[in-house]
C-alpha cells in the first residue's frame, strides 16, 4: 500500500481478527515475517531490539 492509503478486513470468520492482533503482536506468529511501514519482525526470534521494533509498530499503527 502506498503511504496515506487505508485498508480495511471484512467478512464472516475469515481470521480478521487474528490477523491484526499478529500485525500487532498481541498474538505470536508462528512463522514468517510481520512488516510495518518498513519495520521487519521476523516469527520466532525475541531480543532487546526485537521488543523495539514491536512498540514503533504498535506506534506506528496507532495502538499505543
Amino acid at each position: 500500500m502506498r503511504k496515506g492509503n487505508r485498508c480495511h478486513f471484512r467478512g464472516i470468520r475469515f481470521g480478521k481478527s487474528t490477523l491484526l492482533r499478529c500485525i500487532n503482536f498481541l498474538e505470536e506468529p508462528t512463522a514468517g515475517r510481520v512488516e510495518v511501514d518498513g519495520i521487519v519482525i521476523d516469527a520466532g526470534k525475541t531480543d532487546k531490539l526485537r521488543t523495539s521494533r514491536i512498540r514503533d509498530i504498535r506506534k506506528r499503527t496507532g495502538m499505543c
